[in-house]
């Protein structure tokens, strides 16, 4: 720390923290979240954002609730070929009347995603079954 804060002393006041260089310039303090955005405003946004205010947070909804699911599913289902990773598919939406245990990754489902609507009735109908012995127990 003592080193970066010598390297870059006449800079430091550009920092939201010199203490915390990691968190990044003043200007990062702005964060831009909008629901489900789509083409045209999505690079409007995103050069207004990095060109007028030199921000790079910038969040659409599906940013949070699809996206991260998706992204973790690609990644984990990746083939390391020829020295790097590659493929990988999108997330397939679970089976969630007939699971025992799921791990939800970046996707509140009660929330976010394909949330309540389409998700808790097969869920909820997932515990019920189970609980009542339709399932068996492993």
């Amino acid at each position: 720390m003592a080193q970066f804060q010598e390297k870059y002393k006449d800079h430091l006041d550009v920092l939201i923290d010199p203490n915390h260089p990691d968190l990044g310039p003043k200007n990062n303090q702005f964060l831009f979240q909008v629901g489900r955005i789509h083409n045209g405003r999505i690079e409007f946004t995103k050069r207004f954002e990095n060109n007028a205010l030199g921000t790079v947070n910038w969040i659409e909804k599906t940013s949070l609730c699809g996206q991260t699911s998706n992204k973790a599913w690609v990644r984990s289902t990746m083939d390391y070929k020829d020295g790097k990773w590659t493929g990988g598919v999108k997330a397939p939406r679970p089976d969630w009347a007939n699971i025992e245990f799921a791990l939800v990754l970046g996707t509140i489902v009660f929330e976010a995603n394909y949330g309540p609507v389409q998700e808790s009735e097969p869920i909820t109908e997932g515990l019920v079954n189970f609980n009542d012995g339709d399932c068996q127990k492993t």
